[in-house]
């Protein structure tokens, strides 16, 4: 956007002028000279008409050496009462041209307007210069209900902003109903991008936060893009209030008496964030390929990963291959494999292109008692460990698999709310079903489930249970719904 010096009407007092000019950033504009407040306006889609009979196109010529005093007319187009200010642009910059607005006028050249209402003010401008110069009215608009303290409501930490005022302007390029005050969180917008004083800012979705960079300018001009929320992802962080206290993961989540809902970890292989459902969820229903899924949590690179509602048919055992630390390895299991493979081609092969290959793990980490081990690999028992979404090979040499499909791990029980033996009414009970988590060997392997009562267990690769697939939909898969039982989100 150009640059150029918008000016304020300060108060002319009898023949008294004064003269008060800022510098703009996206056409906002605060007087330097004056005390705003914090929060200065915080600016919208309004509009207003100015009107004049000494105006053309909302423009006079100042002839050389004259000073000209006008009323100019401001009407709110707009259905909401607002904030309004009078500013004025110079063709000639001299410090010998004055303008201000008369001791007696009718109304002042900022304040507070009502929807329709209109505001005169008297306006005088004295051209000291042997020059012509022309004066261009607009007014700067904004919304009158929201005050300093609101910032908060929104989520805005103030302790990340440096110093001065702060204005928030938006613009909007979404296909629905274009915002007319700043959108809270759960309304069916996202920030797609922001920036202050034209530095480029973040803004948290999951949290509703802006941070903003280092700035030491007397203001910050914070300008927002907003789009609609459409994809599962956005539709996930935007349904959610984050969890942001930190989950127990010694025992389950309803022993430790933890909130259930969406929680956030960076403890990922990129440290980009990973958002994960626990506890006894209710809005993580989707229903993709005429199937029923819960949804497990949003990976570190965007894709959504989902675990089937319930199992695939009969109980399968896990591998035919027994008395070797091997065989509680997914990759080696000659059952369960290839019985999930045949069945994403059967079922999920003409949704094919919804799929993300993604990582899976495997890895051999947390045992599920002592004495049992896993060959070059220093298991940790259960109680010591500490469960993660990093994945990497193990010195048995297992680890990350990059495929379609494949199950859930240990540490995702465990982040949704299970643990070892003991009861959890979470959303993943129900099933009893196989991880893809080795639990360690003692004589057989032994692969780490998810029990009916919601406790995890483990299970010899020779025993049966179900078969709860676990898939990964695109970053930018589109739905229906709020994701609730009976309103659950539907791939498009």
């Amino acid at each position: 956007m150009s640059k150029g010096k918008k000016i304020y009407f300060s108060l002319l007092l009898l023949t008294t002028f004064l003269v008060s000019t800022v510098y703009f950033s996206y056409a906002f504009f605060t007087s330097k000279n004056e005390e705003h407040g914090k929060l200065n306006i915080v600016a919208g889609t309004l509009n207003y008409k100015i009107e004049s009979d000494d105006l053309q196109n909302n423009s006079l010529l100042i002839t050389a050496n004259t000073r000209r005093s006008i009323n100019v007319k401001i009407t709110s187009l707009n259905d909401i009462s607002s904030k309004y200010e009078l500013y004025y642009n110079l063709s000639d910059n001299s410090n010998d041209i004055e303008v201000g607005y008369s001791s007696n006028t009718k109304d002042a050249a900022k304040g507070i307007i009502d929807a329709g209402d209109s505001k005169i003010v008297s306006v005088i401008i004295e051209n000291n210069t042997n020059n012509n110069v022309s004066i261009t009215f607009d007014v700067h608009g904004g919304l009158s209900n929201f005050a300093y303290d609101d910032i908060s409501n929104i989520g805005f930490g103030l302790n990340e902003i440096i110093t001065g005022d702060v204005i928030l302007a938006w613009s909007y390029v979404g296909n629905n109903i274009t915002p007319t005050s700043f959108p809270k969180k759960g309304q069916g917008y996202k920030v797609k991008s922001v920036e202050c004083n034209e530095v480029d800012a973040s803004f948290d979705n999951a949290s509703w936060q802006l941070s903003v960079p280092n700035i030491s300018s007397e203001e910050i001009v914070c300008n927002f893009v907003f789009d609609d929320v459409t994809t599962l992802y956005d539709k996930i962080i935007n349904d959610n209030v984050l969890v942001t206290s930190k989950p127990t993961l010694t025992t389950t989540w309803d022993s430790a008496g933890d909130e259930a809902g969406l929680y956030r970890s960076y403890d990922t292989n990129n440290f980009e964030p990973t958002y994960y459902f626990r506890g006894s969820v209710t809005n993580n229903y989707l229903n993709f390929a005429e199937l029923k899924w819960r949804i497990v949590r949003i990976n570190e690179d965007g894709t959504i990963r989902i675990i089937k509602d319930s199992g695939i048919g009969q109980k399968y055992n896990f591998s035919t291959r027994i008395y070797s630390y091997k065989e509680m390895y997914y990759s080696n299991s000659d059952i369960f494999k290839p019985t999930i493979e045949a069945w994403y081609t059967s079922n999920l092969g003409s949704f094919d292109s919804y799929i993300a290959t993604s990582m899976y793990c495997e890895e051999s980490r947390a045992s599920y008692n002592d004495g049992y081990s896993s060959e070059n690999v220093n298991m940790t028992i259960y109680t010591d460990y500490i469960p993660t979404f990093k994945c990497n090979t193990d010195d048995n040499g297992y680890g990350v698999l990059n495929q379609k499909i494949g199950l859930l791990t240990y540490d995702e029980a465990v982040y949704a709310g299970g643990y070892r033996a003991v009861q959890s009414n979470h959303y993943l009970k129900s099933y009893y079903f196989r991880t893809m988590s080795p639990a360690g060997y003692n004589g057989d392997g032994a692969v780490w489930t998810v029990n009916i009562d919601g406790s995890l267990g483990a299970l010899h690769p020779h025993y049966d249970s179900e078969i709860l697939p676990v898939i990964n939909l695109n970053y930018d898969t589109v739905v229906t719904g709020s994701g609730t039982s009976t309103d659950p989100y539907v791939v498009k």
